[in-house]
């Protein structure tokens, strides 16, 4: 359990250093007005939600391994933030660092699952 522990929070942190440098390479306009980049109420009410779904699920079905949960839901809650992002908000070209992230929690996952961490 404290190598998942370990294993998540490197995985933050060098997420949160990819998010800073693709922020400046890919020329994303940065809002510093919010805690977080919603474009619409329905954004935000259905991303809280994923968070809830997505701890039932793991509770509900504890014999599916740890890995497959977080692919699952890294798709699910990515992949509409990125929709969001590229419907209503394609200016700030925050769908870009979206999608950039979206193929690092996969790739990191899978290793992840590879070298027996979840």
């Amino acid at each position: 359990m404290l190598k998942t522990f370990l294993y998540l929070l490197l995985l933050l942190l060098v997420a949160s250093l990819i998010t800073k440098y693709l922020t400046i390479k890919l020329n994303v306009k940065d809002d510093h007005d919010t805690e977080k980049n919603y474009v619409n109420k329905w954004h935000k009410w259905v991303e809280k939600s994923f968070y809830v779904v997505f701890i039932i699920l793991f509770i509900a079905f504890d014999q599916v391994p740890m890995w497959i949960m977080l692919i699952i839901f890294c798709l699910c809650y990515l992949s509409f933030r990125i929709f969001m992002e590229w419907r209503y908000n394609r200016e700030t070209r925050e769908y870009l660092l979206s999608f950039s992230l979206l193929i690092y929690f996969l790739i990191a996952i899978i290793i992840g699952a590879i070298l027996n961490v979840f």
